[in-house]
């Protein structure tokens, strides 16, 4: 039994030494997108660290919509519209027919 322990322990022990060190990709500094770059295009990663990084990447390569709001209030409106948002959530809720 402990022969068979020794046997496996060892062929492990082999395998790790032929592993490869993983070569640096990136040389010097680098910018956040050109790690992102560099690691999604790096073969030898797990899929899923490559589909992390370009999808950070694709939040500041690729335009975004957003809905944005425009208003012309004065302070006192604000004020007022603000007050009255907050009676009404305070107040039960009423279905509307």
């Amino acid at each position: 039994m402990t022969d068979d322990l020794d046997a496996v322990l060892d062929r492990i022990e082999q395998q790790s030494k032929n592993v490869a060190e993983p070569e640096r990709i990136l040389k010097g500094p680098a910018t956040e997108l050109e790690f992102f770059e560099a690691v999604y295009l790096n073969e030898s990663l797990p899929l899923g660290y490559r589909l992390k990084a370009a999808a950070e990447r694709a939040k500041y390569t690729h335009a975004q919509l957003r809905a944005v709001a425009m208003t012309t209030m004065d302070q006192h409106s604000f004020a007022a519209a603000l007050e009255r948002a907050i009676l009404r959530s305070q107040q039960p809720h009423r279905q509307r027919r």
